[in-house]
């Protein structure tokens, strides 16, 4: 920061003295070039030895929103559809883009954007989860299992998905196969609570 500040303060005195040796109000034009050539080679001479850093404003707002959910879903949604116009590969922008459209009762606009999503990133487990849900939500139990049992492949640890999935065997009547998933829950899921396990259990009867 204080180098910062020691180099526009340093074009500033620089502006001042050019004035005493070109007038710029009799010489506009050599006054003009003359400071242009002086700002480029400072800023030349900054950047290439200085220890600078500039700051790209839409990181900084995209970051921000990121944290502080912003009152205005509207202007959210605008924002991140510009922002992964330009840069499609963040997972993060897709999934927060696709939440506040199913918040906001834009279903059709959510399934389009995780569709979108998974063309960038096929293999994330989370998205593939998200997409199962959005399907089972709109009733589309068959599509939701193809999105859930590729998500339990890529992450065969995720307690949410063995339990989404189990839910799913068991809609589509699949009871033997929601076994299977239990089963495996119960041995490899040692920090699993028992109540937890009773809760899972129960969805059986």
């Amino acid at each position: 920061m204080v180098k910062v500040f020691f180099f526009f303060s340093l074009i500033l005195i620089i502006i001042f003295f050019l004035s005493y040796l070109i007038n710029p109000k009799l010489y506009p034009k050599k006054f003009l070039i003359s400071l242009t050539i002086l700002l480029s080679f400072g800023l030349g001479t900054y950047v290439s030895f200085g220890d600078y850093k500039f700051v790209n404003i839409i990181d900084v707002l995209y970051d921000d929103l990121k944290k502080d959910q912003t009152n205005d879903p509207r202007k959210l949604v605008i924002f991140l559809e510009t922002k992964l116009a330009k840069d499609p590969y963040d997972i993060e922008g897709w999934l927060i883009l696709a939440r506040t459209c199913l918040v906001t009762g834009h279903i059709q606009k959510a399934e389009l954007y995780y569709s979108k999503a998974r063309k960038y990133f096929p293999t994330n487990s989370d998205l593939l989860f998200e997409t199962a849900l959005l399907k089972i939500n709109i009733g589309q139990i068959d599509k939701s299992l193809k999105f859930l049992i590729e998500a339990h492949e890529l992450n065969s640890k995720s307690i949410k998905i063995k339990e989404q999935l189990i839910k799913t065997y068991l809609k589509l009547g699949k009871k033997d196969d929601a076994f299977l998933i239990f089963e495996d829950l119960k041995k490899n899921q040692s920090s699993y609570q028992k109540s937890e396990f009773k809760r899972v259990e129960g969805l059986f009867k």
